[in-house]
């Protein structure tokens, strides 16, 4: 079906002015936008960003997972074993810190002192 009627040809013709127009160049009163707007679309300076984080993000702690089967055919005894596992990868709380000019004796009972379990992380 072919549309042949009075406002489809002035339509099309309407729009195949609009479009010839804007083929030839930016509007007159256009024309001056690009400079009027330029301040505003310069790059901004770059701004010095401060971001602190807690820390106890800084190093997260870590879970995994793991199953004793992931097929209900592997699967013994009608018994489903998942075991989580809970990581602490964050550094010790009270690290100690070797003596400056400390021989190898005495860095070693230095350390020797130095119990990790007893520490918070």
């Amino acid at each position: 079906m072919k549309a042949t009627g009075k406002p489809n040809r002035l339509f099309s013709a309407v729009l195949t002015a609009a479009v010839a127009a804007m083929s030839i160049g930016p509007a007159p009163r256009q024309a001056g936008a690009a400079e009027a707007l330029a301040p505003l679309l310069a790059p901004a300076a770059p701004q010095a960003v401060s971001v602190t984080q807690p820390a106890s993000l800084a190093a997260p702690l870590a879970v995994t997972r793991a199953q004793s089967a992931y097929r209900g055919v592997d699967v013994v005894a009608s018994t489903l074993v998942v075991t989580l596992t809970v990581s602490n990868l964050r550094p010790p709380a009270s690290a100690p810190s070797t003596p400056a000019g400390a021989t190898v004796t005495d860095t070693i009972a230095f350390f020797s002192g130095f119990d990790p379990t007893q520490d918070a992380n």
